[in-house]
């Protein structure tokens, strides 16, 4: 009986923990939207380069 209620405790702390991550990937995904959308604001050239665009986007997706 122990073991299961530990097995039915330790299942319930998997699932918060899961909740928890899907939580904190909708925000980043929002701040690196967000992020993306400032950059392209703050571009001081009117034609953006493909290349700087890659290199930040890869840059927040390796943090990320």
């Amino acid at each position: 009986m122990k073991a299961s209620r530990a097995s039915m405790k330790t299942v319930r702390n998997m699932e918060e923990i899961s909740e928890r991550l899907a939580q904190i990937e909708d925000r980043l995904g929002r701040i690196e939207k967000g992020l993306m959308k400032l950059l392209s604001l703050v571009s001081t050239d009117k034609s953006p380069q493909p290349q700087q665009a890659k290199a930040v986007e890869k840059g927040v997706k390796h943090e990320g």
